[in-house]
């Protein structure tokens, strides 16, 4: 688990097998849409169509899958 800032808005990633999470809170706001982009593409490389969004009051979930390898046969 990692806990980055954004300024007021802090950040929590954990990552699993088959997925990576990300867990935005601010104390004083909601999360920002761009707050969440400027996330995934620096730190995942990947944009919102990959990921599925929660959002609630002052916080947001992210998760994104993480891609099966493929196997030659």
């Amino acid at each position: 688990m990692k806990v980055f800032s954004l300024g007021q808005t802090t950040v929590v990633f954990s990552e699993a097998l088959k997925h990576r999470e990300l867990l935005f809170t601010n104390d004083k706001r909601n999360i920002q849409p761009a707050e969440i982009d400027f996330t995934l593409d620096k730190l995942l490389s990947v944009d919102r169509s990959q990921a599925n969004v929660i959002m609630g009051h002052h916080l947001a979930e992210v998760s994104v899958p993480v891609p099966t390898p493929t196997v030659e046969v």
